[in-house]
């Protein structure tokens, strides 16, 4: 199953080719957030930059898609982590704060919240950042995003058995 309907399997990859043939500019937030996937697979300055950009206007045109908003939070949390396309406004801070926006609106997002943990963990967060990862895995406990999020932030905050528990369950449920 993950093989076709995983965020990065045939059916998701088909989706991406499809968008591809659209300018950023023109996609709805919840494209903005499908090729995102295509950005985490090909990390660089320039997708960030187009990812950025898209997000920033989809949330400018959809401020309730918590997910959305969310996911633009951890676009945020690359600039300086990363040093891609910092602008006047990059900051860590600014993390935690679209990210908890995005959690305020979608409550029950496992993608918003782990979003959350891992801005919180950047910002010197790590006891909090710990229970915002449980509660995204209750609530997504098989998005493999989430787990992959989980399994890093739980070994940032040394949770070294449970960062172990997220790889393994992580790599079965997708070993691609």
């Amino acid at each position: 199953a993950s093989t076709l309907g995983d965020l990065y399997g045939v059916i998701s990859k088909a989706e991406l080719q499809l968008l591809s043939r659209h300018q950023p500019g023109s996609l709805s937030s919840y494209e903005c957030i499908l090729r995102g996937h295509e950005y985490a697979r090909n990390f660089n300055p320039e997708n960030h930059l187009i990812y950025r950009e898209c997000l920033e206007r989809g949330v400018a045109e959809e401020p309730d898609f918590g997910e959305a908003i969310a996911f633009l939070s951890g676009v945020y949390l690359v600039e300086v982590v990363f040093d891609f396309n910092q602008t006047p406004d990059s900051s860590l801070a600014r993390a935690p704060e679209f990210s908890q926006r995005g959690v305020a609106i979608a409550p029950t997002s496992g993608p918003a919240r782990i979003q959350y943990a891992r801005a919180l963990l950047y910002n010197d967060q790590p006891e909090r950042a710990v229970q915002e990862v449980r509660e995204a895995l209750r609530l997504a406990p098989n998005n493999i995003d989430v787990l992959s999020i989980a399994t890093d932030v739980f070994q940032l905050a040394g949770a070294y058995e449970q960062a172990d528990e997220m790889f393994a369950k992580t790599t079965r449920l997708n070993p691609n």
